[in-house]
């Protein structure tokens, strides 16, 4: 444990993130209708996330990944063969009862073809997010069009339209939860909140949320496999 520990509070990737998105570049995409040149951005990203995973030499966090990937085959999800970014860390897990810092930037594979992972990239996410813009008629947003006295009909539509626009351009490449009703504000439709193991690390009590979904469930490890024991909730955020 004292080994896991060490590793988790220092390791990190020296991974050279050469394929990043800036809102220039999207637009750049969106205008001309690249679908083939962002979806290449897309692919070296994943392929970048292959190569993180691939340095991984701890066994414990090793098992963390392929924790993550035996939530996500058993939800059962299945997409349109999109990517999607993962969570930047695990924000909460224990070993025996004690409390672990996981420093550690989170990286896992998914087995699915359906949903490909990419590394937790910061500029790229918020580069997607401007580049989508607020939902016109999110109340969150300060301007959203149900208030709007100062414009006519045809540019509310417009001003609708494109955002509708941006967003479905975009969600042919990326898989992430939207609706007219709320802006787009995580494009991280996959998390596990909070890991609790056991001292031997072959059980754990595992709390995530996928897209609309989320459980907290128990899991144990068999021949190197983790294998769901029992679900202690399940919820639907519909």
């Amino acid at each position: 444990m004292f080994f896991f520990i060490g590793l988790a509070v220092s390791m990190t990737f020296s991974l050279n993130t050469n394929a990043q998105l800036t809102e220039k570049i999207l637009y750049k995409f969106y205008k001309n209708n690249s679908k083939a040149e962002l979806r290449k951005e897309f692919a070296d990203m994943h392929k970048q996330t292959i190569e993180a995973y691939s340095t991984l030499n701890n066994d414990t966090i090793k098992l963390i990944a392929d924790l993550f990937n035996t939530v996500f085959e058993n939800s059962g999800y299945k997409k349109y063969g999109n990517y999607f970014f993962q969570q930047a860390t695990i924000p909460h897990v224990e070993i025996g009862g004690t409390r672990i810092p996981f420093t550690t930037k989170f990286t896992s594979l998914t087995k699915s073809v359906d949903a490909k992972s990419i590394l937790n990239d910061s500029l790229s996410m918020n580069s997607i997010l401007s580049f989508i813009g607020k939902n016109p008629y999110d109340k969150s947003n300060k301007e959203y069009l149900l208030n709007r006295t100062d414009i006519s009909k045809t540019e509310s539509d417009k001003i609708w339209s494109d955002y509708n626009n941006r967003l479905g351009f975009i969600s042919q490449f990326l898989d992430f939860s939207w609706s007219w009703q709320r802006s787009i504000s995580s494009l991280v439709p996959y998390e596990i909140n909070s890991l609790k193991f056991n001292n031997e690390l072959n059980e754990v009590e595992i709390h995530y949320q996928f897209l609309d979904y989320g459980a907290v469930d128990i899991y144990r490890l068999k021949d190197k496999a983790w294998i769901r024991y029992k679900s202690i909730v399940e919820w639907n955020d519909d």
